[in-house]
Order: C-alpha cells, then sequence, then structure tokens
C-alpha cells in the first residue's frame, strides 16, 4: 500500500497541476464547469488509489478508512504530519455553518456552487499541508513545483493577454480572463487580483536568472498588471513591495551585530524590484503604444483623477455595497440571507440605476451577509492566524533572510496577503484560477512556518473519517447536481433553438435540481408563451420555493394573475418586484402603470405621480449619461413605452413626458452609433 501511494503522489501532483493551468487559461476559472471539475479533483485526490485493489465489495468496504488513512498518513508516502488542530476544526467549522447556510437560504436556486468549491479547496488545502516541502530523491518537491508553474502561467497568461489587449476593443489587460463568447465579459479586475498573486512567485523565478533576463521578464509581469489600470490593485501591490522591503530588512535589522543590513542578498532583491517597476512602466507604453494602433487607449490621467467613463461610482458603489451589507446582515446574523444571495437581497436597498453587483466587494462582509457573521469570523480568524505565524517567522525566529525554505515563504505570504488585501476592496474568489492557487499557497504556507507533528492514532482516525465523509457527500452531490446539470442545459439550448416543447420536456425532467438558478423561470416564461397557463403557474411555485426575493419571479406572478384579469393580485406582485428591483428594470415600472391604467384607479395614480416622475426621470438621467452602459439595453425602449402611458394617463405633463423621452432616444441613438462605429475585435 506505502509503494502504491508513494507512485500515486507524483500523478495527483500533476493532476492538479493540470487544473491549476486549464482553470487559469480557461476563462481564469470562471463558470460552473471549472467548479465542477475542482471538485472532482478534490474527491479523487482524497480516494484515488486509496482504495484496496480486492474484488470482495464487503472487503473495500471495511477497509476504505484504513487505506485512506494509509495513502494521507503513511511515513512511506509522505512526512508524519498533519494539519494543526485548531485549523482543521475552524475550516470544518466554516464549512459546516456554509452547509447549514444553504439550507436555510432565502435564495437556495444559487450558492450551492459555492458550497461545492469551497469544498473542495478545503480538501486541497488539507492535502498540500501534509506535502513535504524540501527536495526529495525525485527532484523537486511539489511546493516548488506549484511555484515555478504558478510564475510559468503568470508569464505566459501576460503574453496572451498582449494580444487580447492590442486586438480586441476592451480597454484594459484582461490577460486569459474573458469570456471570447459574450463581448461584454472582461475581467480586469479579477486578472489584476490574479497577478497580485503570482507576481511573487516571478520574482522568485526570475531571481535564479541573470540580471537582465530576469528583469524584463519580471517587468513584463509588473506590466501586465499595470494595464489593468486597477487602482486598487495599484495600491495593493505597493503595500505588497512594502511588505518585502520588511522582510527583507527587518530580521537583518534585528541581527544586525552579526549580519551586514545591506548584504547582498538584499540588495539583489531590492534591486531587482526596482528595476522591473522601471520595466513595467516602459512596457505599460509600449504596449499601448501598439493597442493605439488598432483602438482608442484609456488615459491613464483620467483614470487617476476619476473622470474616465465611470467616475468616482466604483468608490461610491463600493462604500454604498459595504454599509448596505452591514445593514443587512444584521437582519439575518446567524446564517445570513444564503451563499450568492447579494444580487437578490442589496437591491432594495440599491440607490441608483445599476448599481449592484453579484457580490458586495469584500470577502468578510460577503461571508457575514450571505453565510452569516460566524461564517465570517471562522474565515477572518482562520486566514489571520495562518499569516500571523508566518510573519512572526519571517521577521522575529532568526531564520537566514536568504534560507531557500524562507524565500518560498517570504513570497507565498506575498502573494496571499496581496489577493487577501485586495478582497477587501473586490472579490474574485469565485475564479477558480484565483481561488485554487490561493488555498494551496495557504496550504504551503502553513507547512513552511507552523510546528507540525504527527498525530495521536485515534485523532488521526477522525481527521480521516470526517475528511472522507466530506468527500464522499462532494462527490454524491456533485454526480446528482451534475445529472441535473446536463438537463437543464439541454433544455436552454432547446430553447434558444426555438424547440418549445423539447426545452419544457427537458426542463420537466430537470425539475428536482437543487442548484436550478434561473431554470424555473425558463420554464414559466416557456409554459406562458405556449399559453400553458396552469403549467406556468406550478413552474413559478417551484421557484418561489427557492427564491422569494428575485423581482423577476414577482414580474411573472403578476403576468400570469394579469392574464386571469385578477388585478388587484397582479399590481400587488407588480408593487413587490418593483420594491426589490426598481432601479434594474423598468419593465416593472410599466407593469404596474398598465395594472392601475386598466383599472382606472384615479385616487392611486395621483398620488402615486411623484413616485412615477421621480423613477421615470432617474432613468432618464442615467440613460443620457449611459450610466453603466444603460444607453446599450431595452430599458432604452421601455422608457419610451412608459412615457407614452404616462403621457396617456397624465394629459397635462404628456409634452414634458414626450420632451425627455426624445431627448433619451436621441442620446440613447448616439451611444449606440458610437459603439456600432467602434473597431471590431480582430480575434474574435
Amino acid at each position: 500500500m506505502r509503494t502504491a501511494s508513494r507512485a500515486l503522489a507524483p500523478f495527483l501532483e500533476w493532476l492538479i497541476i493540470l487544473v491549476l493551468l486549464f482553470s487559469i487559461i480557461w476563462k481564469g476559472g470562471k463558470g460552473i464547469e471549472p467548479a465542477w471539475i475542482l471538485g472532482g479533483i478534490a474527491v479523487i485526490v482524497v480516494f484515488f488509489g486509496a482504495l484496496p485493489r480486492r474484488k470482495s465489495l464487503l472487503r473495500t468496504i471495511t477497509t476504505t478508512v484504513e487505506s485512506v488513512e494509509t495513502a494521507l498518513f503513511s511515513p512511506g508516502a509522505r512526512p508524519a504530519r498533519n494539519v494543526p488542530s485548531i485549523l482543521w476544526l475552524m475550516l470544518l467549522a466554516f464549512l459546516g455553518w456554509s452547509v447549514l447556510s444553504q439550507i436555510f437560504s432565502a435564495t437556495a436556486n444559487y450558492g450551492l456552487d459555492e458550497i461545492l468549491q469551497e469544498s473542495a479547496l478545503v480538501l486541497l488545502f488539507f492535502w498540500m499541508v501534509r506535502q513535504p516541502v524540501t527536495v526529495n530523491q525525485q527532484g523537486l518537491s511539489f511546493a516548488e513545483k506549484l511555484l515555478f508553474v504558478l510564475a510559468l502561467i503568470a508569464i505566459g497568461a501576460s503574453a496572451i493577454g498582449v494580444a487580447v489587449y492590442a486586438l480586441q476593443p476592451v480597454n484594459r489587460f484582461v490577460g486569459t480572463f474573458f469570456d471570447l463568447r459574450y463581448h461584454t465579459d472582461y475581467w480586469p479586475n479579477a486578472w489584476a487580483e490574479f497577478i497580485l498573486l503570482t507576481w511573487p512567485m516571478v520574482a522568485w523565478f526570475t531571481a535564479k536568472m541573470r540580471l537582465v533576463t530576469g528583469t524584463a521578464i519580471f517587468g513584463f509581469v509588473l506590466g501586465a498588471l499595470f494595464l489593468s489600470y486597477s487602482r486598487g490593485a495599484f495600491l495593493v501591490f505597493g503595500a505588497q513591495a512594502a511588505l518585502l522591503c520588511v522582510f527583507i530588512l527587518l530580521p537583518r535589522l534585528i541581527t544586525k551585530a552579526q549580519t551586514n543590513v545591506w548584504s547582498m542578498g538584499s540588495k539583489q532583491y531590492l534591486l531587482r524590484l526596482c528595476l522591473a517597476v522601471g520595466c513595467a512602466v516602459l512596457v505599460f507604453f509600449a504596449i499601448n503604444m501598439v493597442r493605439a494602433q488598432f483602438h482608442e487607449v484609456e488615459s491613464l490621467a483620467r483614470k487617476a483623477t476619476f473622470t474616465a467613463v465611470e467616475g468616482k461610482s466604483s468608490v461610491n458603489e463600493r462604500r454604498d455595497f459595504w454599509e448596505q451589507s452591514w445593514s443587512l446582515s444584521q437582519q439575518r446574523p446567524l446564517f445570513g440571507w444564503g451563499p450568492y444571495s447579494f444580487r437578490f437581497i442589496q437591491p432594495r436597498l440599491q440607490h441608483g440605476v445599476f448599481e449592484t453587483s453579484d457580490h458586495p466587494h469584500n470577502v468578510y462582509l460577503k461571508y457575514a451577509l450571505e453565510r452569516g457573521w460566524p461564517a465570517a469570523l471562522l474565515f477572518l480568524i482562520f486566514t489571520g492566524l495562518v499569516l500571523a505565524v508566518a510573519l512572526y517567522r519571517l521577521c522575529f525566529a532568526g531564520i537566514s533572510p536568504d534560507d531557500p525554505m524562507q524565500l518560498m515563504l517570504r513570497f507565498s505570504v506575498i502573494g496571499v496577503v496581496g489577493v487577501l488585501a485586495h478582497n477587501l476592496i473586490d472579490y474574485n474568489l469565485q475564479f477558480v484560477g484565483i481561488a485554487l492557487p490561493f488555498w494551496l499557497l495557504l496550504g504551503l504556507i502553513v507547512s513552511l512556518s507552523w510546528n507540525l507533528h504527527p498525530l495521536s492514532h485515534s485523532l488521526r482516525r477522525l481527521s480521516v473519517v470526517a475528511e472522507v465523509l466530506v468527500a464522499a457527500v462532494l462527490c454524491m452531490t456533485l454526480l446528482w447536481e451534475g445529472r441535473y446539470l446536463v438537463l437543464s442545459s439541454l433544455g436552454r439550448r432547446a430553447e434558444a433553438a426555438g424547440r418549445m416543447d423539447e426545452a419544457i420536456r427537458q426542463y420537466d425532467h430537470a425539475r428536482g435540481q437543487a442548484f436550478s438558478r434561473d431554470m424555473h423561470l425558463s420554464r414559466t416564461q416557456v409554459l406562458l408563451d405556449r399559453n400553458r397557463i396552469s403549467d406556468a403557474e406550478t413552474a413559478l411555485a417551484d421557484y418561489f420555493a427557492q427564491n422569494s426575493e428575485d423581482p423577476r419571479a414577482w414580474r411573472l406572478k403578476g403576468d400570469i394573475a394579469f392574464l386571469h384579469a385578477r388585478y388587484d393580485e397582479a399590481l400587488a406582485a407588480y408593487d413587490e418586484g418593483l420594491w426589490r428591483g426598481k432601479y434594474n428594470n423598468l419593465s416593472l415600472l410599466y407593469s404596474v402603470l398598465k395594472t392601475l391604467s386598466i383599472q382606472k384607479n384615479a385616487g392611486a395614480l395621483q398620488l402615486r405621480k411623484t413616485e412615477f416622475d421621480q423613477l421615470f426621470q432617474t432613468y432618464a438621467d442615467a440613460i443620457n449619461g449611459n450610466v453603466h452602459f444603460i444607453a446599450l439595453s431595452a430599458n432604452v425602449e421601455q422608457l419610451r413605452d412608459i412615457a407614452d402611458l404616462l403621457g396617456l394617463l397624465y394629459v397635462s405633463d404628456a409634452p414634458r413626458y414626450k420632451a425627455i423621452s426624445d431627448q433619451v432616444w436621441t442620446n440613447a441613438t448616439r451611444e449606440r452609433e458610437r459603439l456600432s462605429a467602434r473597431s471590431v475585435g480582430y480575434l474574435w
């Protein structure tokens, strides 16, 4: 068994490296597929090769725990080390609390993928902690392979990103963090966070090269960071550079009686960093000169002075998101509103048109709002403990700063600190291409800085049983929900192709899906289009059973009541949807006005005129300013229809509504023509 475990180790290492490569190169790991693949890899890491090669099923079942224990802890396969008990318990508690949050979620049709992804990441963290960090007889340790691979992927992804940035219309560098299926799916902030995580690995990798070659490569990667135009990333990079200086100088200052503070090692690292930043500036301007031959280049001055297209909205909206998250987390402090619930809960507190997001732009506030304060505090204490021990070891443990293990620890800490700092103002851990290396580096930090002792037999058995149980539940969930994902995907494809009967059939087969996302809404709409009203009500009830916070569901509920001429019920549903999402979709306002007009409810129309005028004008101002590119959306046509309807309901103000509508239409048309005249992409 030990021989098998030793033979299996390289296979598992390369399997993880391949998944790491795929997740970074393919859309940065954004989407459902990378999350499912990651979960499968975690299950394989726990189980693969550990099951005994016996034909007897009974023997297989009775020896599973012993086999996994041998694979995970055998001295013949790996050093007899284990995850520190306090970290192990906190992470299992964090996962358990997250599962409870999903069970009690107010938006249960979303969020399961986050739980599955984090379960896989925790299992891989445990595996990483147990890996040897020194060079073995077979060559490099997995820790060294990981740093090498991250450096090489960062360099390669930056090279791919140059072609995308120069030849595609997106005005910020995105590396490989894009989806070529959709012209709007570019993620420059996520790319910036990826480079914040990996540039220390590039520095570690290029330090082994000659000065000119290493500096050029290092500077090229930093240039790819600067071209993201991410102001937050620039600040975090400055903090990382300062932290690197502390790691270099502080231990030498503490031991200055024995060591020259300005040793050759310190000079080399600081010199390379300064030269690389200078090289990055040259790369920044050189690549922008190339882009200027094909597309417009974003003004650095406008970006720095908050006069670019988004103005100060990115700052103001983040502040609003944090305040709203804090407020909403107080309403359900124990288990939160459910994983991935921010996009449905926050719009009720929204201040302006399209001022919403999938996440509150802060990782700890995200966990507090979505999973409850216990989950947020567990994650905060966990990350704080890991980094506190590592920082103490780096600065005060009396180990030579040029020790190879110390260098690996130093650069890993800088990368992890960069990601956590950036996640205080933005959230991008939903990208597997960021989350997977982040958790692996956390495991490496623990492995390098904590004292890892063998567990007693009983505690070792307990940890094995717990991890096997997590892996088994993860595996069953992936298989069960994976089948439904395939069926619902077939339904969406059939709907897009106009094969509505087939779409309904596939959706019905996937009705038992827990991670249903918008599938029940699609079922409802397709059934309504086929005039199957009763079946549509059933489909919508399935959606409400999982999520009653979605304004789209309330609009459909109102539509069904309207078709049955139950106008009071329709108006109540439309008003509920309007309260939950009035700043994201004008169709709800139109539905309210249409229902009131059919009811001939003059009293309500007069009473709510100020409300309707305010919302109408807010959307008109947003379209005129093209806030969040709203001039490119269907809200422009919807506003024109609302202006016509308001003119009929409030005859004295009809000229004003028409004048506003005409101005909006003119500005939106101009903005759309400007976009159409923009150079198309040269790659796709």
